[in-house]
């Protein structure tokens, strides 16, 4: 084999991008103390130090068991990419099950910065390292899957090309498991549908993965719905929509006559059994300015096969024809009620209301804006009749838009998921245990789950595999859209510390049963969780900003420097900045830190928050190039 010189092989290297640099430069400081490239570093000195050139190629190792790489003057690292890896010589010891846990891991906690924490660039790098150099196939395929799925998010050409040149790399690795193949096709059935319009042949190449899914029987509801989106037709449209339902066991969609958006038309197309006999179910429909949509919420109710039903619509002081629809409505079917509340107090406010005014046996709610299968209810009654241990259950859906598009992609890479909205609990003992839903604008659906499940037991709550019986409104200016209070796919911002508090006040002592008022909530959130528009937080004495979620003497002495202010009459603010190299397993404030926070005098500030501060102790987030992506707005007084 000839000579390669030094700069050759540190060329490879580099265009390779093999050397974990952000992972070298952190365990081995001398190389940043020193000022050297890490790639140089490697080459010149460090394997002959026997130092690794990241987590998954072990120098020692791989020379001791490929003497043909000891005896060759190339760089270890440099002879896997070149002869070993393409012959699938091992990078490191073969203990491949523990070895695939911790890599797995590792994925987990660069997924976990990379959405939640709002850290993008060294994450996604690492992501694409791993795609491309880990020894294991299944973990370069996940980590593929991850870095395809975040340029899904990201939508825009560039952004779906790297979509798909990773899905096809992911593709291509030996021995996937079938859920994680699964996967992979449905991001590349979607990321066709992105570029269809400028991909000739999109639609072709979307067919034969259709018909390789179904020769392989791995049709799925998921991907059905995919393909159902690359249809022109509406009739075509619906016609896969309802392959989709029909693979999950649902019975089939018609277009009612008439003008308006698809979403708006849809009823069942076969008659359905009525069920006059059983349970009453009360359904608690909040509506604030929907006379829009609520035609459409109702008449899925109306048309449920379910009948014994009390529909409660709590309209919450709208400033549209809300209540004239609603009372149109119960004038045609006697099972609708419309309670008015006088001042707009947010949907669990209103459901609260609306939870006052049940008579049903078993209680479930629905958003004024989306539509639900005619089986949807008598689905979830039929399971929690059968199973009197059960406390509530939970069915699932999709995310569509008026033209029955489905492309809402989810952290768990899937079109369909549990529906938290769907949530139908026995009424008697979710009232005398735990009260009502919590008095926030948003997330108190899944809260409620968490506490009904934290009081009666863990599987108190079923999860029905469904499929999609609720076709969630996609695009109608709904609050888990605005940017600020939404859900990407994961939680950030405001969301993630109602589930961080929540998950504390679960699990230290407190009262579990709520009263529903607003002023006496059990535990603090930031103020835009109960009222949306409260973006500014005002002014603060001194503001910290750090990583928080470690129990250590520094934090110990920052709560003892915070207590002193307190006492002054100071009013402070926390703002947690992570450190992208501590691998804690948790995303969440420390214990000690998080019992501290009021919400008045020590507040937790927020993505989307705008705050100003006279101190401000940690790192300087008043500097846009340093922020990290879920960062409060911090203005530093002079």
């Amino acid at each position: 084999m000839p000579q390669t010189p030094a700069e050759e092989q540190i060329a490879l290297l580099r265009r390779a991008d093999v050397v974990n640099t952000a992972w070298y430069l952190t365990r081995y400081p001398d190389v940043q103390l020193a000022g050297m490239d890490p790639v140089a570093h490697y080459v010149r000195y460090g394997a002959e130090m026997g130092r690794d050139p990241g987590p998954n190629f072990r120098t020692d190792w791989y020379l001791e068991h490929n003497p043909e790489a000891a005896e060759s003057d190339l760089n270890p690292l440099l002879h896997y990419v070149l002869y070993g890896q393409p012959q699938g010589l091992q990078a490191a010891p073969p203990d491949a099950a523990a070895g695939r846990r911790r890599a797995l891991r590792r994925i987990e906690i660069l997924t976990g910065r990379l959405t939640t924490l709002g850290v993008t660039v060294p994450p996604l790098n690492e992501l694409a390292w791993l795609a491309r150099t880990a020894p294991d196939p299944v973990v370069r395929a996940t980590a593929g899957a991850e870095v395809a799925l975040w340029h899904l998010r990201e939508g825009g050409e560039p952004a779906l090309r790297s979509a798909q040149a990773s899905i096809a790399r992911a593709q291509t690795e030996p021995g996937l498991p079938d859920a994680l193949a699964d996967r992979l096709t449905l991001m590349e059935m979607l990321a066709l549908y992105a570029l269809s319009g400028l991909e000739p042949g999109a639609r072709d190449r979307a067919r034969a993965i259709l018909e390789r899914a179904q020769a392989g029987n791995r049709l799925s509801a998921d991907l059905l719905l995919a393909w159902a989106n690359l249809q022109d037709e509406p009739g075509e449209r619906l016609f896969w929509v309802n392959q989709a339902l029909a693979e999950a066991g649902i019975p089939p969609l018609a277009l009612r006559e008439g003008e308006g958006a698809l979403y708006d038309r849809l009823t069942s197309a076969v008659p359905l059994p009525a069920v006059e006999e059983g349970p009453k179910v009360s359904v608690l429909l909040a509506a604030h300015d929907a006379a829009r949509t609520l035609p459409t919420a109702l008449r899925a109710f109306s048309e449920q096969t379910w009948r014994n039903l009390e529909i409660l619509v709590i309209d919450d002081a709208s400033r549209d024809d809300t209540a004239a629809v609603a009372e149109a409505a119960a004038e045609a079917d006697p099972r609708i009620r419309v309670l008015r509340l006088e001042a707009n107090v947010g949907a669990y406010r209103a459901r609260n209301a609306g939870l006052e005014a049940a008579t049903g046996d078993y209680v479930t709610v629905h958003d004024a804006d989306d539509w639900t299968h005619p089986e949807r209810i008598e689905r979830q009654v039929r399971l929690l009749e059968a199973r009197p241990e059960l406390v509530g259950c939970l069915s699932q859906m999709a995310r569509g838009g008026e033209d029955l598009r489905i492309t809402r992609l989810r952290a768990n890479g899937r079109l369909v998921l549990y529906n938290m909205a769907s949530f139908l609990f026995r009424r008697a003992p979710v009232r005398e245990r735990l009260g009502c839903w919590d008095t926030v604008r948003f997330g108190a659906d899944s809260e409620l789950v968490r506490r009904c499940r934290k009081v009666f037991g863990a599987a108190a709550v079923a999860e029905m595999e469904t499929g999609p019986l609720t076709i969630q409104r996609d695009g109608g200016g709904a609050i888990t859209e605005n940017p600020v209070t939404g859900i990407q796919g994961f939680y950030y911002g405001a969301r993630f510390e109602y589930f961080d508090a929540q998950g504390h006040h679960h699990r230290s002592g407190g009262t579990l049963r709520y009263t529903g008022d607003p002023d006496a909530r059990p535990f603090a959130v930031p103020a835009l969780m109960t009222d949306p528009g409260r973006l500014e937080a005002g002014l603060f004495d001194a503001i910290y900003v750090g990583d928080f979620r470690l129990e250590t003497p520094e934090l110990h002495a920052m709560l003892a420097e915070i207590a002193a202010r307190r006492a002054r009459g100071e009013r402070v603010g926390i703002v947690p900045y992570y450190d992208v190299e501590l691998d804690t397993g948790r995303l969440e404030l420390c214990d000690s830190l998080r019992a501290q926070v009021d919400g008045e005098t020590l507040v937790v500030l927020v993505y989307g928050n705008s705050a100003a501060c006279r101190e401000l102790i940690g790192p300087d987030i008043t500097d846009r190039q340093l922020r990290q992506r879920y960062t409060p707005e911090v203005t530093l007084l002079g």
